[in-house]
């Protein structure tokens, strides 16, 4: 028998007037926890795939979560298990599996030895869901390069992007440079000519981090600059893909290359065109109900016929998460 399918929101983050369907308002909707916990399900109901939105575990069945809404201790009893969607946070010591967002995060359980001991759990990659309510880059621009953006938080961008020199300098080239920090603007490309990012810091910081900007500039049709972070090089396929940087100077090479070069510009967005159907809604609820179809439900039934496993999963846990918490 199918087992029920649950997404676990606190009662105190849900919110009974939070939009009911694709067709609403979603811009300005929220942050990842609730992007992950709540419009996946909603996206999931319409496509008649039969998943539940609750403010209480349930007694039964498979119950997702995001990490943030999880705390380090057993929730569930023998006849339920526990998916921990990660994002941004760590692994959750009970959690049975872990959603991750970033494609590198699998294989890479953890630098502590209590990661790689205790039963640390399967992991598996799905995407982050693309920006709602995205608008493309208005196709009447033509070859226009005149402005560059990055949309997200100021602390993720590198302070050397951030002085008004490296814009005065983009302006004398006929180029603007603009910052949105408002989650309420980061939906509009239609007059963006090209995304660039790079974080203050690369490397094993980043790991927890999805390609949004990355995957958000092939749905919106214009190229992108980016640094050197793994889920970015996880995706790469070819040289029309993205630009990566590590440095100022490097960034105002490739800015100066993209203006000077619309054919390649145009190629990188045909690539984007072509790359970003792995990521629209449809294809990303395809993916979910792939890992529930062929992971979490199996997965179930393996937990509920097996007694030994269930107390020897437990038991090292609680090890592990007795060792974490000294």
């Amino acid at each position: 028998m199918k087992p029920d399918i649950y997404f676990y929101i606190p009662s105190d983050i849900y919110n009974p007037e939070w939009p009911k369907s694709l067709k609403d308002n979603w811009i300005s909707f929220g942050k990842g926890p609730n992007i992950w916990t709540y419009f996946t399900p909603i996206v999931l109901k319409e496509k008649g795939y039969d998943v539940k939105i609750t403010t209480k575990i349930p007694d039964e069945g498979i119950v997702l979560s995001h990490s943030r809404y999880l705390p380090q201790k057993r929730l569930v009893n023998d006849k339920t298990i526990l998916i921990c969607i990660r994002a941004d946070y760590g692994r959750n010591h009970m959690a049975h599996i872990h959603i991750v967002q970033n494609p590198k995060q699998p294989k890479m359980i953890g630098k502590d030895i209590l990661e790689r001991l205790f039963f640390p759990g399967l992991s598996f990659y799905i995407p982050y869901w693309p920006q709602p309510g995205l608008i493309p880059r208005d196709p009447n621009r033509g070859d226009k390069f005149e402005n560059i953006v990055y949309m997200g938080a100021l602390k993720n961008l590198h302070e050397d992007l951030r002085s008004e020199s490296f814009k005065k300098e983009l302006e004398n080239e006929g180029i603007k440079f603009k910052i949105i920090t408002s989650r309420a603007n980061w939906n509009d490309y239609s007059q963006v000519d090209g995304v660039l990012a790079l974080r203050p810091t690369s490397g094993d910081s980043d790991l927890r981090k999805p390609p949004s900007k990355l995957v958000n500039a092939w749905l919106a049709r214009v190229p992108a600059i980016l640094g050197p972070e793994s889920a970015f090089r996880a995706l790469r396929k070819s040289e029309y893909d993205y630009i990566e940087v590590k440095n100022i100077k490097q960034i105002k090479k490739a800015v100066l290359f993209l203006k000077d070069n619309p054919e390649i510009r145009k190629k990188m967005i045909e690539n984007g065109i072509l790359r970003s159907s792995e990521f629209t809604i449809d294809s990303i609820a395809n993916r979910w109900i792939h890992f529930f179809e062929n992971v979490a439900i199996p997965y179930y039934l393996k937990w509920i016929k097996s007694k030994i496993y269930r107390k020897t999963f437990y038991f090292f846990r609680s090890i592990r998460t007795g060792i974490k918490n000294l």
